[in-house]
């Protein structure tokens, strides 16, 4: 790919977070927006970003930018992300150097509260954000420990392939084995112990006796199809948070993902429209990053 490809792709990458979203994680969203964007941004009054020339050299060392850029042009980059999250650019002169300026207003809902973190995070702290497509080849975002560690605490979006376009690549395809799930009366049950994986859970067990730590197994046994019917035919309340594993390569590499809808959310988003479809066509999400790696989802969109 080329260097003005790559430009490209950069700024087109991200307008999938202007769609409405499958799922989202609204309380999970207004804490992050409280702890990062400020809560008087919220409730009192707008709050000003200035973007600066050290902001720019930022942008283009973690975004891979090799064209000349200027405070202006990523203010151009993101006035369509303004526009959607409740927002306008402003620029003045001031004792005669150019300011350029967002400003984010007040807002309460969850989709705009998450397109105003996103900004912050791309322009005050792009080594903290990170966009995602071929899982194999782009893995900082989790094999640094530290750099997961390190506040403020790293975003990252997702873009998942559907099925057919990871034929005869390494990358592998976007499956989500659901492992685990609470109910909101506090009942916990186990997903990957079910009979339709059992093959799989009786390899991997045995993987682990010889200290070896890999799901591989199940995604060799992978089928879309059993993956919704374990948790369509175990889930029997209204689900308080649920736990997948997603393949990071194929071998046997893996993430957690937790989708925490708080009983929100008919338990069929997360069987039948998440799995088997989020398998065929593939799937967009965003989400913080903790360590082993774990990413809490804080929405998700289909493809």
């Amino acid at each position: 790919m080329s260097q003005e490809e790559q430009n490209e792709d950069l700024q087109e990458l991200p307008r999938w977070l202007l769609d409405a979203p499958h799922f989202i994680d609204d309380k999970r969203i207004n804490s992050f927006y409280d702890a990062v964007i400020r809560p008087k941004a919220k409730i009192e009054e707008s709050i000003t970003i200035t973007v600066q020339k050290e902001d720019v050299k930022e942008i283009k060392k973690e975004f891979g930018i090799g064209i000349e850029i200027q405070p202006p042009d990523i203010v151009n980059m993101v006035t369509p992300f303004l526009r959607a999250g409740g927002g306008q650019t402003g620029s003045y002169t001031r004792f005669g150097r150019r300011k350029n300026e967002i400003r984010l207003n007040e807002i309460n809902t969850p989709q705009r509260q998450l397109i105003q973190l996103l900004l912050q995070y791309f322009i005050k702290h792009p080594d903290r954000i990170g966009v995602v497509q071929n899982r194999l080849s782009q893995d900082g975002w989790y094999v640094n420990p530290e750099r997961i560690r390190k506040p403020p605490k790293q975003l990252i979006l997702l873009d998942l392939p559907p099925k057919n376009v990871v034929v005869d690549t390494p990358r592998p395809e976007t499956m989500l084995i659901p492992t685990s799930a609470e109910f909101t009366n506090g009942e916990i049950v186990k997903l990957y112990t079910d009979d339709r994986f059992q093959s799989a859970y009786q390899q991997r067990e045995e993987l682990k006796k010889k200290g070896r730590e890999s799901w591989k197994p199940f995604l060799e046994a992978y089928d879309p199809l059993d993956a919704t019917e374990v948790i369509e035919d175990t889930i029997s309340g209204k689900i308080e948070w649920i736990n997948y594993r997603l393949p990071l390569n194929k071998e046997g590499k893996t993430a957690q993902i937790r989708f925490s809808p708080s009983g929100e959310y008919h338990n069929g988003d997360f069987a039948y429209n998440l799995v088997y479809m989020g398998h065929k066509h593939g799937l967009r999400i965003v989400g913080t990053v903790q360590s082993e790696p774990e990413i809490n989802v804080l929405a998700a969109y289909r493809k």
